[in-house]
C-alpha cells in the first residue's frame, strides 16, 4: 500500500484473463487510486452502458491530474460484474483509495451515488450524489465526469494530507511534505496558512531542488501570498515563482498546472493577454482544469470581456460547486458584476468569498471599494480597515503607493482602482 515511500509494489495476482499485472511503481508525489466500475439498476441496459462510459470518462479524466496515478481501464474493469472488497482491491492493486458507484433511476431523472473508500481500513472519507434529466445524460455526461474527478482530486489531497500529518509527525518525507502543503492550499488563505505552506513546499524543494510537484507548489505558494496581500516582498515572489516555473515547463512542457500558474502570476503582473494564452494552453492539455476556466473569466474581465467572464466563472462554478476555494470563485464572479456595472449583485458574491474565506484580505479589499463606489463610506471604511487588519503590512503600504502613483507590480483595474482610492482617501 502507498504510504508515503518512493515506490509501491503489487502482488503479482492473475486477472481474469489469466495475465499477470505489472508491479506498479510510483513516482514520488503520486497517489495510486483504481475506480471500481460503476454499477446501474438496470442490468445490461442503457443505464448500464452510461455507468460503463463514465467509469472511462472518469478515469481519462483523473489521471490528467498531477498527484493522481490511476489504475488502467483495462485492469480496473476484471472487477466488473464481481463482489469485491476494497481491502482486497487495495492489495492486490497497491492502491490506497478506491471509487465506487452507482446509477439508479427515479422517474425522469437518473441519480449517481459514489464514494472515495479508504482501502486499508474500508472508511468512506467522501461520497456525494448527482442528479439529472435522464434525457440529458449523454448531453452532460463528460461535465459530470470532470465534476466528479474535481471533486474526488479534492478529496484524495486533503485525505492524504491528514494520513501523513499522522503518519510522519516526527520526520516527514518528501512525498508527505509535498501532499501536507497541497492539502494546506486548499484552506481559506490567511497569513499563517500561507507561511505553513510555503515552508512544507520549501523543506520539500530544499530535500529534493527538482522534484516537480514541490517547484509548482512553491510557485503557486508565492503568487497566491502576492494575489492576498499577504507578501512581505510581492516582487521577490513572483520573481522567484517565474524562475521555478520556467524550470519545470523546461522539463515538463505539457505540466498543465505550471501552465495554470504561469497565467496567474502573468496576470498579477499586468500581462493580461500573455496570461489568457498560458491558461488556454493548460486548458488545451487538461479540459478539466477547473481552475483555468475560473482563471479564464478574471483575464476575460480584465480585457474587457465580463459577459464572456461571467459565463466561465458559471461554469467553473458549476464543476465545482463544492470546492474548498469556491471563495475565490466568487471573487472572480463579483469582478465580473463590477465590470457590468451590477454593483449590488458584485457586493453580494464578495460577501459570499468574506463568508467562505473570512481570513482572506481579499474580500474585504473588494468589499471596500465596492461599498464606496456605492456611496456606503461606513461599511467601506470597515472593510477596508479589516483588509488591512489581515494582510501583511508590506503589501498594504505598496498598495497604497500604486493608489497615490497609478503603477506598481500589479495592475490594478479601473473599477477597483477607483473604488480604493475613494476608500483610502476618506
Amino acid at each position: 500500500m502507498f504510504v508515503g515511500h518512493r515506490t509501491t509494489t503489487v502482488s503479482r495476482i492473475a486477472t481474469s484473463s489469466g495475465a499477470k499485472l505489472k508491479p506498479l511503481v510510483t513516482p514520488p508525489g503520486l497517489v495510486p487510486i483504481v475506480i471500481l466500475p460503476f454499477t446501474a439498476d438496470d442490468g445490461d441496459g442503457p443505464n448500464q452502458r452510461a455507468a460503463d462510459s463514465l467509469t472511462d470518462d472518469l478515469i481519462n479524466t483523473l489521471s490528467r491530474f498531477a498527484v493522481m496515478r490511476v489504475i488502467s481501464r483495462q485492469t480496473a474493469f476484471t472487477y466488473k460484474g464481481r463482489s469485491v472488497d476494497v481491502a482486497d482491491v487495495g492489495a492486490e492493486l497497491g492502491v490506497r483509495y478506491a471509487v465506487e458507484g452507482s446509477f439508479q433511476t427515479a422517474g425522469s431523472k437518473l441519480g449517481i451515488n459514489f464514494q472515495l473508500v479508504d482501502t486499508t481500513d474500508r472508511l468512506q472519507i467522501w461520497s456525494d450524489r448527482i442528479e439529472w434529466e435522464a434525457s440529458d445524460r449523454f448531453t452532460i455526461q463528460e461535465e459530470i465526469a470532470t465534476r466528479i474527478a474535481r471533486e474526488l482530486k479534492t478529496g484524495v489531497t486533503i485525505a492524504e494530507g491528514t494520513r501523513l500529518v499522522n503518519n510522519h509527525a516526527a520526520a516527514p518525507d518528501v512525498d508527505a511534505l509535498v501532499m501536507q502543503g497541497w492539502a494546506l492550499s486548499y484552506r481559506s488563505p490567511s497569513r499563517e496558512n500561507v507561511t505553513e505552506e510555503l515552508a512544507l513546499f520549501e523543506e520539500a524543494l530544499r530535500r529534493e531542488p527538482d522534484l516537480r510537484p514541490a517547484m509548482v507548489g512553491t510557485a503557486m505558494a508565492l503568487t497566491m501570498a502576492v494575489l492576498s496581500s499577504l507578501a512581505d516582498d510581492p516582487r521577490h515572489n513572483l520573481d522567484r515563482a517565474d524562475e521555478l516555473l520556467d524550470r519545470v515547463l523546461t522539463k515538463s512542457p505539457d505540466a498543465y498546472q505550471a501552465h495554470y500558474w504561469k497565467g496567474v502570476l502573468l496576470e498579477a503582473r499586468g500581462d493580461n493577454q500573455a496570461a489568457l494564452r498560458s491558461l488556454t494552453k493548460c486548458i488545451d492539455i487538461n479540459p478539466s482544469a477547473t481552475y483555468a476556466h475560473s482563471q479564464m473569466a478574471e483575464v476575460l474581465t480584465r480585457l474587457g470581456r465580463p459577459q464572456e467572464g461571467l459565463d466561465y466563472i458559471q461554469y467553473a462554478m458549476r464543476l465545482s460547486p463544492r470546492d474548498p476555494r469556491i471563495g475565490r470563485f466568487y471573487l472572480i464572479a463579483g469582478q465580473a458584476g463590477w465590470e457590468l456595472h451590477h454593483d449590488g449583485a458584485a457586493a453580494e458574491w464578495f460577501q459570499r468569498a468574506m463568508a467562505s474565506q473570512p481570513r482572506d484580505p481579499s474580500a474585504h479589499l473588494y468589499l471596500a471599494a465596492t461599498y464606496a463606489l456605492m456611496g456606503n463610506k461606513d461599511d467601506a471604511a470597515t472593510y477596508w480597515k479589516e483588509f488591512r487588519n489581515l494582510s501583511a503590512a508590506p503589501a498594504v503600504g505598496e498598495l497604497i503607493a500604486r493608489l497615490r502613483s497609478g503603477a506598481g507590480v500589479l495592475e490594478l483595474r479601473s473599477r477597483l482602482d477607483q473604488g480604493l482610492r475613494l476608500v483610502s482617501a476618506s
